[in-house]
């Protein structure tokens, strides 16, 4: 690998934040590649959505309560709403923390080393490695790597998503 990919080992302050984990076999190598979505725009969008859901979830609950022009049933099914957009909202913020937090491909010399959204780690070797996709399409773009149990995605919004594909066309060629 390129020794100008070094510097994707260097921690950013959401990683810091979330407590990002790299494995440390795989720290400080300027032979591997790591591909994840700690990146601040997905930080910036969970927080949103975790303000949307405490909105949604307790003042747009007050407002309602605190309205007398309604009727009880009105207010009941507001409450209901407005209760299930704020868990939503919530659990989409939880969902791209979890994402951020755990999802990471990282390419070393002979396979994949892959962490899911659940935290639940694999390793491949570059022999388990079936085929391999990559979609270049007008809006998305994204590598699938898929093995006899697993398929891993690498899409476009991993800050490391064009070496990725390089690589993925240099490692994986008589595929």
């Amino acid at each position: 690998m390129k020794d100008g990919q070094q510097e994707n080992m260097k921690r950013t302050i959401l990683m810091h934040v979330l407590n990002y984990e790299i494995p440390q076999e795989y720290q400080n190598r300027s032979d591997v590649l790591v591909c994840h979505y700690c990146i601040w725009w997905y930080g910036f969008l969970a927080v949103i959505l975790f303000a949307l859901g405490l909105f949604f979830s307790i003042g747009m609950i007050i407002a309602c309560m605190t309205s007398d022009n309604m009727y009880v049933l009105e207010k009941l099914s507001l409450l209901v709403f407005f209760i299930g957009v704020g868990a939503l909202c919530e659990a989409m913020g939880w969902l791209f923390v979890k994402y951020m937090k755990n999802w990471t491909v990282i390419f070393y010399e002979n396979g994949i080393w892959y962490r899911s959204v659940k935290g639940e780690v694999y390793n491949y070797t570059d022999a388990e490695i079936k085929w391999y996709v990559i979609t270049d399409g007008p809006k998305h773009y994204c590598i699938t790597l898929v093995t006899e149990t697993k398929k891993v995605y690498i899409n476009q919004y991993s800050p490391n998503y064009h070496p990725a594909k390089n690589l993925v066309r240099q490692k994986y060629k008589e595929l």
